[in-house]
């Protein structure tokens, strides 16, 4: 007899064109699921109930199906990102100036050209500039890989490089090869150190695609300001200048707090951004995603075999980020469905062409965080240690049912919510003080490993619980939870900003 076992599923996932619809050409990303809580129909059958003398029920009929996908695994860039947009509702900020170059995704063609000291690419919607600098990986020649400054004379097909050639080469689409916008070298930075902002004539700043309340770091591990380099938040963009709140240094920089610094070459690294926006932005969206479980050797017509399952028309309901002490970094996924396919041997198109994920180096809570930080709006700590913490995203999201339709045909979804779950030292009494006068209080957090980072910034939100307790031989604990609201200035929820380069600092 045929089975199937658990550990030999695979897992994957498309984007849809629209609710319960492939493009015709889908791009399949495998996931890396550590458990899966639920998958596709779940089915009511109501049976007749008659009064009768044989008092016994007759054969009933399906009346509902309910569509679901909830799985867990690791927090990695790949898991994270892969889903960031359609949790939010919103496209990725400036798309058009820091398009994201993948082979078998946005663009179907990335190769590497040694002759002409480039990376060869389908159209971008314009040529990347002299000085902006890029992220390659998934190549399979290593020096192919890593850092690369812009040469002048890119084209929108061509974008060439500083310093050595790279090796001819062509991945394959399963490898998931990318190369991402990572940053830009400025040849004459400046730091104002009282106004917190980074300065350059020779650069028009306004022009490199960033973003108000995206996350920036100043200086990297290549070129750096006197004093070190530090990260911190945009809230201000002019052509010269780019004005930074909640600046913090990294590693032993003296450079936030040791005055200014004139003119040097220095680099400026930052990615995409998303936020949550206004149903009647440009930006919204409502992304939904299909999703394939491949049964290993299932019984079926043909003897035994693999067989696929797939689940439609999913809307991201719920995403929560699982940090607890001391151990790896989970996320969780959910998602309501419009329906799921019936089980069959036939396999979805480009589903064997399935995408490998690239960015697969899981965040831990013990040597990930880069910045962790809870503050007033004065940013003033309210706690330095946290003991966990869990972050919750949310759209409530509920299927529309009609007459005459098993399962959803439209689908609901409510307000965006961020959430906060957390467990701190009592090591300040303004933390229970914030709790009881219902202050308005900022976080962020910033995880970084070899994939690069992603930053989380939540710019308003209040707390509840304040519930302490006292562990015999430890320390005085403090229970928090947030609930974040439209910030005054940046009118979001939540915004998320992805490194794709971030060396680590020591």
């Amino acid at each position: 007899m045929a089975r199937s076992l658990t550990n030999n599923l695979a897992m994957a996932v498309a984007i849809e064109s629209s609710i319960g619809t492939l493009p015709a050409t889908p791009l399949w990303v495998k996931l890396e699921p550590n458990s899966i809580g639920a998958y596709g129909a779940t089915i009511t059958t109501i049976p007749r109930n008659p009064i009768s003398n044989t008092r016994q029920q007759r054969k009933g009929s399906t009346t509902d199906l309910d569509s679901t996908v909830e799985w867990e695994g690791d927090l990695t860039k790949d898991h994270a990102l892969s889903f960031a947009e359609g949790f939010v509702f919103a496209t990725r900020q400036s798309s058009g100036v820091m398009e994201r170059i993948q082979a078998g995704a946005d663009y179907e063609n990335l190769v590497a050209v040694n002759a002409t000291n480039a990376y060869a690419h389908d159209a971008l919607s314009a040529a990347l500039v002299q000085d902006t600098l890029v992220f390659v990986r998934g190549m399979t020649t290593t020096a192919n890989n890593g850092l690369k400054e812009v040469a002048a004379s890119s084209t929108t097909i061509l974008t060439i490089v500083e310093g050595a050639a790279p090796t001819d080469e062509t991945p394959a689409i399963a490898t998931g090869a990318r190369m991402d916008v990572a940053g830009f070298r400025l040849a004459d930075a400046t730091w104002d150190d009282t106004a917190k902002a980074v300065g350059s004539s020779a650069t028009d700043l306004s022009t490199l695609g960033l973003s108000v309340g995206q996350m920036l770091r100043v200086g990297s591990d290549v070129n750096a300001l006197a004093g070190g380099q530090l990260v911190g938040r945009i809230i201000a963009i002019t052509s010269a200048i780019i004005t930074l709140d909640k600046v913090q240094n990294l590693g032993v920089s003296t450079l936030n707090g040791g005055g200014n610094v004139t003119s040097t070459a220095a680099d400026i690294l930052y990615g995409q951004f998303i936020k949550n926006v206004a149903v009647s932005d440009a930006n919204f969206l409502t992304r939904s995603f299909q999703f394939e479980l491949v049964y290993d050797d299932l019984q079926n017509p043909a003897g035994t075999g693999d067989e696929y399952e797939y689940a439609i028309g999913n809307l991201c309901n719920e995403m929560v980020f699982n940090m607890p002490g001391q151990d790896k970094a989970t996320v969780s996924f959910g998602f309501i469905g419009t329906n799921a396919d019936d089980i069959t041997v036939t396999r979805k198109g480009n589903s064997a062409n399935s995408v490998d994920p690239v960015q697969t180096a899981a965040f831990n809570t013990a040597a990930s965080f880069a910045r962790l930080n809870m503050t007033d709006t004065s940013e003033v700590s309210l706690g330095a240690c946290f003991k966990s913490l869990t972050l919750t995203l949310g759209n409530e999201v509920s299927p529309e049912k009609c007459l005459g339709t098993l399962g959803a045909l439209f689908m609901n979804t409510g307000n965006f919510t961020v959430g906060l779950d957390a467990e701190l030292l009592f090591t300040d009494s303004d933390l229970a003080q914030a709790v009881k006068d219902n202050q308005t209080v900022t976080m962020d957090m910033l995880l970084n490993n070899d994939d690069g980072a992603i930053g989380l910034d939540i710019p308003s939100m209040t707390l509840g619980d304040g519930t302490k307790s006292y562990p015999v031989n430890e320390s005085i604990k403090i229970s928090v939870t947030g609930s974040a609201f439209a910030d005054e200035t940046l009118n979001t929820s939540i915004g998320i900003t992805e490194f794709p380069y971030f060396p680590a600092v020591a």
